[in-house]
This record gives structure tokens, C-alpha cells and sequence, in this order.
């Protein structure tokens, strides 16, 4: 297995290496590896196990994404891959995809990070409003 700090030091090393696609293959070789999941409800961190590639690598994947300007891959990753592997997604998360889908101009995609947020019990900040007001 990988563990999460190797794990999501290499990812970043993919993103600050501009290679999305690198950083994407590792968390899915990562997650692959391991059994079962993360939180059913939304646990804190910390109680997550601390060798098992979770929430910031995730969120470091997302950021690879969000710096190469793949917006479908980050709202993939954030609706569907991190769910399936039931990896919460936070603040920081919903933050990385709605400027991701700020920079593509997807305005519409970027409100309904916002709507989805509050559903969640998220609360967007001055980065979440800033992004989707540059969207539109």
C-alpha cells in the first residue's frame, strides 16, 4: 500500500511538474490499493486513517487539475471517484474545482459548486464567491 504522505508528496511533485495526468494515475493506483473507505458521515481529518491516501490527496489531485485547466477531470473527481472511495470532499476541495471552473468560464458549473457546498453544510468563503463572480 501506499501510504497518504508519500502518496500526496508525489502528487503535488506531479502537479508542481505541470503532469495532471501523472498526479491522477497515482491517487487512483493509491485508492486502488486499499480496502474499504474513509467517511460515511463527514469525520474530521483527523480520524481518518493517517496511511491512507484521503482528503489531501485528493485535494492535491484537484489542484494538479485545477492548474492544467481540467475541469471535467476535477468535477469527476470531486462527484464521482472521490464519493465512490468515500473520501468527504471540504472546503479546500469545492474551493479548487470552482476556480478551475472559473478559469474555463463555466459559470454554471461554478454556481452549482456553491449550491452543492451549502447542501453539504460547507461554507463558501471570499475565494468560493470571488471564483464564481470571475466565471460569470
Amino acid at each position: 500500500n501506499i501510504d497518504a504522505l508519500t502518496c500526496t508528496s508525489a502528487i503535488v511533485a506531479c502537479r508542481n511538474a505541470s503532469s495532471w495526468q501523472h498526479a491522477l494515475r497515482l491517487l487512483r493506483i493509491a485508492w486502488r490499493s486499499w480496502k474499504g473507505g474513509l467517511c460515511k458521515a463527514r469525520a474530521p481529518p483527523e480520524k481518518e486513517p493517517s496511511d491512507m491516501p484521503g482528503l489531501s490527496s485528493a485535494n492535491a489531485t484537484l489542484s494538479a487539475l485545477e492548474r492544467a485547466g481540467q475541469w471535467r477531470a476535477a468535477l469527476n473527481l470531486l462527484f464521482v471517484e472521490m464519493l465512490r472511495h468515500t473520501v468527504c470532499g471540504d472546503e479546500v476541495s469545492y474551493n479548487t474545482v470552482i476556480s478551475c471552473c472559473e478559469k474555463a468560464l463555466k459559470w454554471q458549473h461554478a454556481l452549482s459548486l456553491m449550491v452543492s457546498m451549502e447542501r453539504k453544510h460547507l461554507q463558501p468563503d471570499v475565494i468560493a464567491y470571488s471564483a464564481c463572480i470571475s466565471a460569470c
